[in-house]
């Protein structure tokens, strides 16, 4: 009888912690909407507060083969070949490229959730001291059906932008930005690898 008892609550616990990871997994956990974070992301630009900014970047290599495509959460917490966290005051260096962002026209995708999947290979989220996440970029989202890449920026699908490659090329390292200078090259078919 114990031990039927110590089965059972073995079950439900292994139960509850699995559907703890598959929550905190959720690749929709944005608050804001698109247009709110920009306007919030141009007024601090505009205001120039950029102490209160800061800029998280994970990156993986997109030419590393994979047997599964690689979550955002999987990326945050240890698939990344490269992390960095850019402060406020080299992000001012950088202000016309934040300024890009901010001003962009945003294409967006009606996709149903069942319809793409996302290989996350470079993830990068702005945050504010007192505003909290104000941006969410993840690159790749793929359309099943025809492997169309999109940008998922605070989870919306999105058309791909220069402007999303062009901020975080200067907080990468050489040859990460090389890679992935190169992989857009290569889906644009303007690059073909030499290996």
């Amino acid at each position: 009888m114990k031990r039927q008892r110590g089965i059972i609550v073995g079950l439900i616990i292994m139960m509850l912690l699995a559907s703890a990871i598959l929550t905190s997994c959720s690749e929709s956990n944005v608050n804001l909407s698109l247009e709110e974070s920009m306007l919030r992301l141009s007024k601090l630009v505009e205001n120039e507060r950029f102490e209160d900014l800061s800029l998280t970047i994970y990156y993986m290599n997109p030419f590393l083969f994979t047997a599964l495509p690689i979550r955002v959460c999987d990326i945050v917490r240890d698939c990344y070949d490269y992390k960095t966290v850019v402060g406020g005051d080299k992000l001012e260096k950088h202000v016309i490229l934040l300024t890009q962002i901010g001003e962009c026209d945003f294409i967006t995708v009606e996709m149903v959730e069942h319809d793409y999947y996302i290989d996350a290979r470079l993830h990068y989220v702005f945050k504010s001291r007192r505003n909290g996440e104000l941006l969410n970029v993840t690159m790749w989202g793929y359309d099943k059906k025809d492997y169309t890449q999109y940008v998922i920026v605070n989870g919306v699908a999105v058309e791909p932008d220069d402007a999303f490659y062009d901020l975080v090329m200067p907080f990468l390292p050489e040859n990460a930005a090389k890679d992935l200078e190169n992989y857009i090259m290569w889906i644009r078919r303007e690059w073909t690898p030499t290996w």
